[in-house]
């Protein structure tokens, strides 16, 4: 084989390597973390668009949903899709012509057995057995390491087209075995491996390179498909794209299948989104094709390769002769030297080359296993390419000329409407005489069940100030009983998640068992009469079976995470018992601090991180261990189970002991980021509000995918963080750090009013992001804020809404992530942060260890500013935003 005959096959592949080695660099640049754009401004400073943003001098290909640069994109998840269609095809072609030639050379009696095993492949489209296999384990999150998952993925691409491989392949030797050269050298005494290394690899090794090429077009085109179902490589992100409803989810890698799939759905009205990535791996398979086109016009002129007759000359030298090929009939063929006279039978049949017989055979059976084959009036090359350029480039203009005419995302104009409403944004909801109910739990667990049993006592003073006949419980792990099928459970939960429940086996009132009501989440127990401060004595025993899903309560192969998992005593305040539902988003947890003791049995080598301290006493048990925890005036208790896959960094730090729990799967390098962020900020927040009163904060890396949340000492990191750095991953950490002083040692109605300990939590990230990074906190207007959440107002729902007002996601989003830090910045240019922060200071100090109301954090500003900054809130809280000055004295 003459390299020079090879030219565009060469350009071709230097092209392909070329374009891999970019993707990598750049990746290695940092290229990996893409900046996400919210807003483009105009010289002027006014927003003149949102993401998706339209191609434009700084974006060539425009942005995503996200406000990811695509260009930027393509060059990224390029190295994916290349190593994936090479790698495939590679262990395709090896493994395939491997078991072939063993077959037809070795065994090929065996050879029909083959066929009806492999019988299904040719009629059962490689999509669908590439849907059938993926989807379990990659359509949702399954709890499987990324590189495990790209593994699994790699070899069900590799199997479904091994067939087509094995079948050409063993057509090819039973076409060649009946030679007049192999009848010759088995009639001699040659060998079977004689036979296949000295003629059968010589005429098979020409068509290895076809093969391979075509291979990689049909794995690109299957990689294509997958990405239309939702099957990426990677499997998908663990957040969902923007503004998506339902949720969509992007893929992990960003390779091209994978963004062409999850960007499909915008073509209409976003079209340069997918574009992008359809340009980039449609230039790969011009590319493939072209080699394969050159490999393909090579083969029809080569000529079989005869063994020399003589070793005097060289040892390993060849000679060739020119062959035809004239069909006889259907099932055999006569061949004979150029220039021999076959008689008039050799007038009577088309001459055919002994390669254009086998390229034959290779495209009816590549033929059988592309999906949705299709043939085309032939065009030369030069046209073909000439067509496919132009078409692109007319399609980008059209693209372009519409984006621009129709103004894609621009705002036109700002919304100038005034709200009219003065109403008072919140009401009293805390209770200062509360008496810490203890909480004395004895549990053992079933890792392998993933099941908890056990019985907690409570010892609860009845501190509402009037005589009670009942006491009221929460049951949350009721709430994932039954399926959830609600849209707002569904994006929170995943697709697929497995059900889990509390049981209450018994209830004993002071020693005396008693009658008890369950009702979805609530439980009820009469009492007799509970006086006034009366202290009551109740011992619970329950079953706990620990549910699968995205969520915070929830277990994988490495471990278990249990939030609100105990039964907890309802609030009790001006409205009576509150005995709220479990929302889908939000935090909407109403309770009171606590004292816990607990006596935890797991098995030998897990480990108990819970909110108390976590200095344990272990207590051998044979196969088990037990440990003492204790936490103290601590709400929401949370406990994570983990097993000998995790190891953790250790910090102190204003004395606090700082953990960091990572799996031995994870970049050491990220946990250690990570940990540090984690100390930083704990640091950093004390410093600015107050000490932390707790001697212990633990960061839990939990599932790949899943939704972490905060709670007192402990914080939930999805394990993807602690994988692949990520902008919004640096964000969380110090998020649910700041979460810690505003939502946990403050508490408040998280149901009532849900803008109190949201708005607080994300101020004060957002003054800890300024510092430590910078360059990831962008200004926003005002009129900004005004375009995002001016639909929701307009529907009457507010900053200050109760949960039950959010429909999804996206209000509750926008309203309390964008209009209520917003209100915090706003008052903070106007007062300064040298009056800003000893107010929120004084309101920690004030609130700690009770439930604050939106009313008291309002009245901490008006002992200072005076009362005109109360209808400041009562503006931002309700329809409509405004300023505030200082009044001069």
């Amino acid at each position: 084989m003459k390299l020079l005959n090879y030219k565009k096959t060469i350009f071709g592949t230097l092209l392909l390597l070329f374009f891999f080695a970019l993707s990598f660099i750049y990746t290695m640049d940092g290229g990996e973390v893409h900046e996400q754009v919210r807003f483009v401004y105009d010289k002027e400073g006014k927003i003149i668009g949102v993401p998706p943003m339209p191609p434009s001098k700084d974006y060539p290909l425009g942005t995503d949903l996200d406000g990811r640069d695509n260009l930027s994109l393509l060059i990224d998840g390029i190295k994916y899709t290349l190593l994936v269609a090479v790698g495939v095809s590679f262990f395709r072609v090896l493994l395939g012509a491997i078991v072939g030639l063993f077959v037809s050379v070795w065994i090929p009696a065996s050879k029909p057995f083959f066929k009806a095993l492999f019988l299904p492949f040719q009629y059962i489209p490689s999509l669908l057995l590439g849907i059938v296999l993926m989807s379990p384990v990659a359509l949702f999150y399954s709890g499987i390491p990324i590189k495990n998952l790209i593994t699994y993925q790699i070899i069900v691409l590799v199997i479904i087209g091994i067939p087509t491989v094995l079948f050409y392949t063993a057509e090819f030797v039973e076409e060649i075995k009946k030679k007049d050269f192999i009848l010759s050298s088995y009639i001699m005494g040659g060998r079977n491996l004689h036979i296949l290394v000295k003629h059968i690899l010589p005429n098979l090794k020409p068509h290895i390179p076809l093969l391979a090429v075509q291979q990689m077009l049909q794995t690109l085109q299957v990689m294509m498909y997958l990405g239309v179902f939702g099957l990426y490589l990677g499997g998908p992100r663990p957040s969902a794209i923007m503004h998506t409803k339902p949720e969509k989810f992007s893929s992990m890698t960003s390779e091209l299948a994978g963004l062409n799939g999850q960007n499909f759905w915008v073509i209409r009205w976003a079209p340069w989104i997918v574009v992008s990535s359809i340009l980039g791996i449609f230039l790969i398979i011009l590319i493939v094709n072209m080699m394969k086109k050159e490999i393909e016009d090579q083969l029809n002129d080569s000529k079989i390769v005869l063994p020399s007759r003589s070793k005097r000359y060289w040892k390993h030298s060849k000679r060739t002769v020119t062959m035809q090929h004239v069909p006889v009939s259907t099932d055999s063929f006569q061949m004979a030297p150029a220039g021999v006279d076959l008689g008039t039978r050799k007038e009577k049949h088309e001459s055919l080359s002994f390669s254009s017989t086998i390229n034959e055979n290779l495209k009816f059976y590549i033929n059988k296993m592309v999906i949705n084959n299709q043939k085309f009036t032939p065009l030369t090359e030069k046209y073909r390419v000439k067509l496919i350029l132009g078409l692109s480039t007319v399609f980008v203009i059209i693209i372009s000329v519409v984006s621009i005419s129709q103004g894609g995302f621009l705002i036109g104009e700002e919304k100038t409407k005034q709200a009219v409403t003065n109403e008072k944004p919140t009401n009293k909801f805390n209770k200062f005489e509360s008496v810490p109910v203890l909480y004395q739990a004895n549990v053992k667990v079933d890792i392998e069940h993933y099941t908890l049993s056990g019985d907690v006592n409570i010892k609860t003073t009845n501190d509402t100030g009037q005589v009670q006949e009942v006491i009221y419980f929460h049951l949350y792990p009721n709430q994932f009983r039954e399926k959830l099928t609600d849209e707002n459970w569904v994006n929170l939960l995943g697709d697929q998640p497995v059900q889990g429940w509390i049981d209450i086996k018994d209830v004993r009132v002071e020693d005396e068992e008693t009658d008890f009501t369950v009702n979805g989440t609530i439980l009820e127990i009469p009492l007799k009469s509970w006086n006034v401060n009366e202290v009551k004595n109740i011992k619970i025993s329950f079953d706990l079976q620990v549910p699968s899903n995205n969520g915070s309560f929830s277990f994988d192969e490495r471990a278990m995470w249990l939030s609100n998992w105990l039964p907890v005593q309802a609030v009790f305040d001006e409205n009576g018992w509150n005995k709220d539902p479990y929302y889908p988003f939000g935090d909407t947890f109403y309770s009171e601090t606590a004292n816990y003791e607990l006596n935890v049995e797991v098995p030998k080598g897990y480990w108990v991180v819970t909110s108390g301290n976590d200095e344990h006493m272990a207590k051998n048990h044979g196969s088990s261990e037990s440990f003492q925890v204790r936490a103290t005036n601590v709400r929401d208790f949370a406990m994570s189970i983990l097993s000998n896959k995790y190891k953790n960094i250790r910090s102190e730090v204003n004395g606090i002991n700082v953990y960091t729990w990572f799996t031995n799967v994870d970049n050491e390098e990220l946990a250690v980021s990570n940990h540090q962020t984690a100390v930083a900020a704990i640091s950093f927040f004390s410093n600015l509000y107050g000490e932390y009163p707790h001697q212990q904060f633990d960061v839990v890396r939990i599932g790949d995918f899943s939704n972490g949340f905060a709670f007192p000492g402990l914080i939930q990191s999805p394990g993807y963080m602690f994988q692949k750095s990520s902008p919004t991953g640096f964000r969380d950490i110090p998020g649910k750090a700041a979460y810690q002083w505003w939502g946990s040692i403050i508490g408040s109605n998280k149901v009532k009013e849900p803008w109190v300990n949201a708005i607080l939590s994300d101020y004060a990230t957002k003054r800890f992001m300024e510092i430590y990074q910078p360059g990831s906190v962008q200004e926003v207007k005002t009129s900004d804020v005004l375009a995002i959440i001016q639909p929701w107002e307009d529907k009457e729902i507010y900053l200050s809404s109760p949960i039950d007002k959010f429909k999804d996601i996206n209000s509750y989003y926008d309203l309390l992530y964008f209009k209520g830090p917003q209100m915090f910045s706003e008052l903070e240019k106007a007062i300064g942060r040298e009056k800003m922060d000893p107010i929120l200071k004084n309101y920690y100090e004030r609130y700690q260890n009770v439930n604050g109301s939106g009313e008291e954090l309002i009245d901490s500003f008006v002992e200072v500013l005076g009362p005109e900054v109360r209808e400041y809130f009562n503006k931002w809280l309700n329809d409509g935003m405004t300023t505030f000055e200082i009044k001069k004295e």
